[in-house]
């Protein structure tokens, strides 16, 4: 797969006709996803946008508005085998963004405002992929494996300062359902329970039933929560 996106990559002179190539081969790949990709690119469109997918040199893959597009980035170095499940899960994220649900900026860009978004994006993600009939390959990449490196995690030792810990332990639990009926196995929970239930249950909505403006109000609560326990100060906002 790293040879082959890089290969796309270096034969097309612009981002569009990568992204083209990109979309032909991912679909090949995975043709059970295209009608996902066709319907968030339709929606996208009528806001006067493009949706792209593009190879990039990162971990695995992300998904990120900006320049006036919508961009699933895929990294060079995602082996076959979980590719299905990233593509899918990716495209999710796609569609959370083009449905404009709401985002965080940090307009200092130290890392962790992207946390807050996939407390709501993920549980979205599921969602979609079950609407789609895709809830297998989707769920691929939360192995049992990933399950119980999450419950080995030590966040008290690991996450610092208490603001982290609780975050992080909330987006795992939001990340892997798997993990909600075991969240008191993780270490760092009983200490935050009350904080960590507080923000389950306003981050606990159904995307897919409700709109937009009805979670913004929840991820500014959630910024909000974190912020008196000394998260720096960030901002909520819709993707465009």
């Amino acid at each position: 797969m790293n040879s082959e996106f890089q290969q796309i990559y270096t034969s097309y002179r612009t981002d569009q006709e990568v992204s083209d190539a990109m979309v032909k081969r991912c679909f090949e790949i995975v043709p059970e996803a295209s009608k996902l990709f066709d319907s968030i690119q339709e929606r996208i469109t009528t806001h006067g946008k493009s949706l792209m997918i593009l190879p990039a040199g990162i971990e695995r893959a992300c998904t990120i508005f900006e320049y006036d597009a919508l961009y699933i980035k895929i990294g060079h170095d995602v082996d076959l085998g979980k590719f299905p499940s990233y593509l899918v899960h990716e495209l999710g994220e796609a569609d959370y963004l083009s449905s404009r649900f709401p985002e965080t900026l940090d307009e200092e860009e130290r890392g962790f405002a992207p946390r807050i978004i996939e407390c709501f994006s993920h549980p979205h993600c599921r969602r979609v992929a079950a609407a789609w009939g895709l809830t297998e390959l989707e769920g691929e990449f939360r192995s049992e494996r990933e399950i119980e490196a999450r419950l080995d995690q030590d966040y008290m030792k690991d996450y610092s300062p208490e603001w982290k810990r609780i975050m992080d332990i909330v987006w795992t639990i939001c990340t892997f359902p798997e993990l909600y009926d075991r969240r008191s196995e993780m270490n760092g929970y009983v200490a935050y329970s009350e904080s960590i239930e507080e923000l389950l249950s306003i981050i606990c909505v159904n995307t897919i039933e409700i709109t937009p403006q009805e979670v913004f109000p929840r991820m500014e609560m959630v910024v909000e929560k974190l912020t008196a326990r000394g998260m720096p100060q960030i901002k909520v906002q819709y993707p465009f």
